[in-house]
Formats: C-alpha cells, sequence, structure tokens
C-alpha cells in the first residue's frame, strides 16, 4: 500500500536519496541518448540533458517533499473519515471499543503469566543455569506418604540427591506452606520452607542480616526465620530494625534473623512474606 511505503520512506531517508538518484540519472542518461541520436556530440548531449532537469538537489528535495506531503494529507483523510464514521455509529464504536479493550486486556493477561511462568528470568546468581528437580514416581502414589503427590521428595532423598550429586554445583530444597501469624492481628502468611543451604544456592543478596546456617537446621535449633523485604515494610515499617526481633508463626516464637533485598521474591509465582529452615517443620 502507498501509505505503508511512504511511511517506511520515513526510516530510510538515505537509501530513499540514492533511489531518487538512481532514478534522475537515469532519465538524463536516457535523455543524453536521445541526444546523441538526434546528432549532439556526447557532450552536447549530456549538458543538454542536465540542463532539462535542472538543478538535481533541488529536484530531490521536492520529490521528497511531495511524497511526505502526499502522505501526510492521506492519512488526516482518513483519519477524519474514521472519526466521522465513528460519531454517526455510537454503539458501533462502543462495542469496536470495549472488543479492543478486552482482547488488549486479555492478551496482556496472557503474557504477563507466560512470561511469570517461562520467561521471567529469577532475580538470583547465574539464573539460566538454574533447574528444578522432581520426581515421577511410577506406582501407587499413596504409598509414598508425601501429601498424595508423586512428585514431591523426602528430605532423606533431598539429602542423597545433595550429598551424591556430582552435577550439580548446588541442590537446595523447600516446600511452600501457609503460616499463621499470631499478636493482636492474625493473619495467614505465605511462607516457605527451606533447607538451609537454599540461599546460599540462590546468592542472595541480604538487606539486613543474614540467611540460614547450619547451626539453625538442627532439630534442637531455637526457631529463626528471614523476612521478605514487602513484609517487613508492612509489618515493622521501612526504616525500624528488625534482626533480633521475634514473631509468633505457628504458635511458635520465631527470632527474625535475616531480611531478603527487595529484588529477591523467591522461585515460586507467590511470593513468601517468610522463609523458615525445614527443621522447623513437624
Amino acid at each position: 500500500m502507498a501509505w505503508l511505503r511512504r511511511w517506511r520512506n520515513l526510516w530510510r531517508r538515505d537509501r530513499l536519496a540514492k533511489e531518487i538518484d538512481e532514478e534522475l540519472r537515469s532519465h538524463i542518461e536516457m535523455r543524453a541518448r536521445d541526444n546523441v541520436a538526434e546528432g549532439m556530440t556526447p557532450a552536447e548531449a549530456h549538458e543538454d540533458a542536465q540542463r532539462r532537469f535542472g538543478n538535481r538537489l533541488l529536484m530531490k528535495e521536492r520529490t521528497r517533499a511531495m511524497d511526505l506531503a502526499g502522505w501526510i494529507e492521506t492519512l488526516g483523510q482518513d483519519l477524519r473519515f474514521a472519526a466521522r464514521t465513528l460519531r454517526k455509529s455510537p454503539g458501533f464504536t462502543g462495542v469496536a471499543v470495549l472488543t479492543l479493550a478486552l482482547g488488549i486486556g486479555a492478551n496482556t493477561s496472557v503474557f504477563t503469566l507466560i512470561y511469570a511462568l517461562a520467561i521471567r528470568p529469577l532475580p538470583v546468581k547465574d539464573a539460566s543455569s538454574l533447574v528444578s528437580i522432581y520426581h515421577h514416581f511410577r506406582g501407587n502414589p499413596h504409598a509414598r506418604g508425601v501429601q498424595d503427590l508423586p512428585y514431591y521428595i523426602s528430605y532423606p532423598e533431598y539429602a542423597n540427591y545433595r550429598d551424591g550429586s556430582r552435577s550439580f554445583s548446588g541442590l537446595a530444597a523447600y516446600a511452600e506452606t501457609t503460616l499463621s501469624l499470631g499478636g493482636a492481628d492474625p493473619q495467614s502468611l505465605p511462607g516457605l520452607l527451606v533447607s538451609c543451604n537454599y540461599f546460599d544456592v540462590l546468592g542472595v543478596h541480604f538487606t539486613d542480616g543474614r540467611g540460614f546456617s547450619s547451626f539453625d537446621c538442627l532439630a534442637s535449633a531455637s526457631p529463626v526465620a528471614v523476612l521478605s523485604n514487602s513484609f517487613r515494610q508492612r509489618e515493622f515499617g521501612g526504616d525500624g530494625e528488625v534482626i533480633g526481633k521475634t514473631l509468633t508463626l505457628d504458635s511458635q516464637v520465631f527470632t527474625v534473623i535475616g531480611v531478603a533485598g527487595p529484588e529477591f521474591s523467591g522461585t515460586e509465582l507467590q511470593v513468601p512474606d517468610a522463609w523458615v529452615p525445614l527443621a522447623m517443620a513437624p
């Protein structure tokens, strides 16, 4: 279409100038050949052809201006026609706008979900080499007694993979959970039960405090927790000192030992408010 060609020409000015040069040169050479055929010498023929076509630079600018002006005029006519049509048919206009809004909204939602699930790189160290490991259990999944889900791995199995693996630089385990926050305003919090090396394997940056050590994961250890940056802001305020403070989670008193950086949102779609060691689970 002509308007598409003109639109492309706006972004191909150098190429367009070259094409106009070649076109003018072609016409001048044709005129010169005709002059020679009529009896002129080559020099006279070329000079006459140049004179007939006048100032080549001026002609190039006029050609370019006419091309752009024509495109703008055509675009203006199309826009005015579209506006008049929409004013005359308000019902059609409403349906068209609603259809566009729904289509754009649906496509945006689908892309956002796909981006979050499959495209978005996790904000962790060397995210391109991060993988997830699952079990594929054959037989009766209920026989495992692990929440009736065949891909769940027991802690002894995880420890066996972690200690025997030669393919990975680190292997961490986690399980989603819901934590009950006690106090004056009881509420449910999304949480994550994690192995002690979880933050080390992912290379997580902390705004305050630290991650879990091997001592924090002993069965005899006092309950400790790492908070997300967003939960820290909601619960304690942005400037408050939180390291050493306590929270009652699932009727246990947990001591806060760290706050993850604002760029770290976990490894799942739902951002946890708190991470606690797997050893704290029953």
